[in-house]
Parts: structure tokens; sequence; C-alpha cells
């Protein structure tokens, strides 16, 4: 009696080894199905032709600022407490242009929303009085930590041969041994790296990753997999998985092409993976409502302009109703938009991005599971 009571409770109750094994096999089988999208999508055209208009993208959003700037005058930003001769000496123009601001800490802010190589610099209170008594005043100097150290020599060297030239007395730029850091609520140089790594992740999730289930419904099979029958769960974990490694790949192109820009990587791995997850998760549900490829190309419009708005419209948030964009931070753009401000500052305090990851999961869980119920409604 007490064996045969034994078997009845082992049955219905696995053992943790028999856990084990099914948790195993279920892995196996997505990773199965993985290893052969990654494979298909590798031979696809379509695919090295989103990975490259990728790159070209990545590197327009790279060098849009240098271009934007054209040929004018590199931005000096000017703090003078002592209200010297210099400040409206500087203020004539030439390789500079000089903006002066009442205090240090605006102008600090201000130096911070710049997206090209700027220089901010303090005027000594007393330089009309060194420069009175033959002495060589000192002007403190600043740039962002995302200026290279060639850049910046540069701009020192420069300023002091404009001082030169203006007033006939030299005069000496001492650059700040720490650099100005970035703000989470900087949106300077930053902002294009955001929109890059948004677009990059858009186009993976929304642009490639429906053509998996299209591919799916096309054929009606899983005849690639040489293993039992996938379920719903199964096959959506797959997709998602190929989805991501491929938002992580063109995530990477991103970082890249802005190393210099990012301060924490691992909470910027963090920023690429939890928006692509994202992203994937949209394309997916577009994927499976959608009959072919025709289809896709008219609903993945109507997917990205509210996928990507949002972060615009913080961009542009003094042009935007109040309401507009309150309801616009509650949105994923916004969340992968703040969560990569931060990446790019020195400040890791969890309350400055866990709240954004999880306003990202809480958008991501719902499209997952639309695919999951949508998959298993389906005639594959």
């Amino acid at each position: 009696m007490n064996t045969q009571t034994h078997s009845v409770t082992d049955q219905a109750y696995p053992t943790t080894r028999q856990r084990g094994r099914l948790a195993g096999s279920w892995f196996r089988i997505v990773w199965a199905i993985t290893a052969k999208d990654l494979w298909d999508a590798l031979k696809n055209k379509n695919t090295l032709a989103i990975l490259a208009t990728v790159m070209l993208m990545v590197a327009f959003y790279k060098y849009l600022p240098v271009l934007a700037a054209g040929a004018r005058p590199t931005y000096l930003l000017v703090y003078d407490p002592g209200q010297s001769s210099l400040s409206i000496d500087l203020e004539a123009g030439g390789v500079f242009k000089a903006v002066s601001y009442r205090t240090y800490d605006l102008m600090i802010t201000k130096l911070t929303e710049g997206d090209t190589p700027e220089l901010g610099v303090v005027i000594p209170a007393d330089y009309d009085a060194i420069v009175a008594a033959g002495g060589v005043p000192e002007l403190d100097g600043y740039v962002m930590r995302w200026v290279s150290p060639p850049e910046a020599a540069g701009l020192k060297r420069a300023l002091e041969a404009h001082i030169l030239e203006l007033t006939g007395v030299p005069a000496q730029v001492r650059l700040a041994a720490e650099p100005v850091q970035l703000r989470p609520d900087s949106k300077g140089y930053n902002v294009t790296p955001a929109l890059a790594l948004m677009f990059s992740l858009i186009m993976i999730g929304i642009t490639f990753v429906p053509h998996l289930m299209i591919e799916e419904k096309r054929t009606k099979t899983l005849d690639a997999l040489l293993v039992s029958p996938a379920g719903p769960g199964q096959v959506t974990a797959a997709k998602a998985l190929t989805g991501l490694l491929y938002g992580l790949l063109t995530a990477a192109v991103v970082f890249a092409f802005f190393a210099n820009l990012i301060v924490q990587w691992p909470l910027a791995a963090l920023v690429a993976a939890a928006g692509a997850l994202f992203t994937v998760s949209v394309g997916l549900v577009l994927g499976t409502l959608v009959e072919n490829r025709q289809q896709l190309m008219i609903w993945a419009w109507v997917a990205v302009l509210p996928v990507l708005a949002p972060a615009i419209i913080i961009l542009l948030e003094e042009l935007m109703p109040a309401g507009v964009v309150a309801v616009s931070r509650w949105l994923p753009a916004a969340a992968i938009f703040q969560m990569f401000s931060v990446a790019c500052t020195d400040q890791g305090a969890f309350l400055l991005w866990g709240p954004w990851l999880g306003l990202l999961l809480l958008w991501t869980a719902p499209f997952l599971a639309a695919v999951v119920w949508l998959v298993r409604r389906a005639d594959w």
C-alpha cells in the first residue's frame, strides 16, 4: 500500500531531477529554434540590408552634430564675475562665439547641453588688475568628459591665441583636472546616441523580427527542428531570443561609435537588452497578426511612430503641451532614453534607472503574453 501510494505521488509531483530534465528539454527546444532562426537570418538578404541600414544610420547620427555645425565658430561659454574688459573683447567674435552667463552653475549647465566640443571659461574677478600690473592672467577652462584630450588641448591653445590676438595681452587657460560630467537630465551630446540606439532597436524589433513569424506561417511547419514539437511558449521564447541577440548586436555598433560618451557600461548593456526585448515583443505581435511582407511594410510604420514619438516629444517638451509630455514619460521610449542618459553619467543610484527599467518590463510582458496567446490560437 505504501509503495503504491509513493508511486502515485511521484507521478503527480515530479522529483527535482525530473523537473531539471523537463526544464533542460524545454530550453534545448528553445535553443534549437533560436539556432535555426539565427542561421536562416544570416542567409537572408533582408537581414543584411537591415543591418547595413542600421550601421549607416548610426554613422549618420555620429557625425550629424558636426555636419550641422558646419563652419560656424566654436561656442565659448563665459562666466565673468568681475565684469572684465576681456568678456567685452571676446564678444567681437572670430574663431569663438562667446556667450556670457550670470552664474558659474548656469554656464556649466549650458556646457552639458552642447553636442559638439565647446569650451567653458571662468575669467578671474581681478583680470583687469592683473593685466594692469603686467601679469599674465589665468583663466579656468572646462570641457565635457566626452571631449578627447587632443580636442581639449586644441581648444585651450585656440583660446589663448584668440585672446592674444584680440587684446595683445597673453593669457593662460588652465583646464580643470576633472572634466565636466553629464547629468541624468542633460540633453546634449547624449541625445543623438540615444536616438541612434532606439532607431537600431526599432529596426531589428519591428522590421526584422516579424519576418520570423511570417516565415513560420508561410511554411506552416517547424520542420527544421529535429526535436519534439515545440509549444507556443517555446516558439515565442525562441523568436524573442533571436531578436534579442540581433538587437544586442546592433546596440554594440551604437556603443562602438559612441564609446567616448558611455560611463556605466553594465547599465548601457542593460538598457540595450531591455529595449531590444520590448521592440522585439512589439515585432512578434505584429508578425503574428500580418499575413505577408506586403502587409508588414504598411503596418510596421504604424507601429514605429508611437514607439519612437515619446522620445521626440520629451526632447521638445518646451514646445509641447504639458499633458502630452506627462503621458509620454510613461511610455517605453522615454524609459529607454532616460536609462541611456543615466548610463552616460557617473551617477549610478538605482533610483535613477530602476523605475525606468520596471516601466519598460511592464510594457514588454503583456506583448509577449499576447504573442503566446496568438501562437496558441494559430494554425501552424
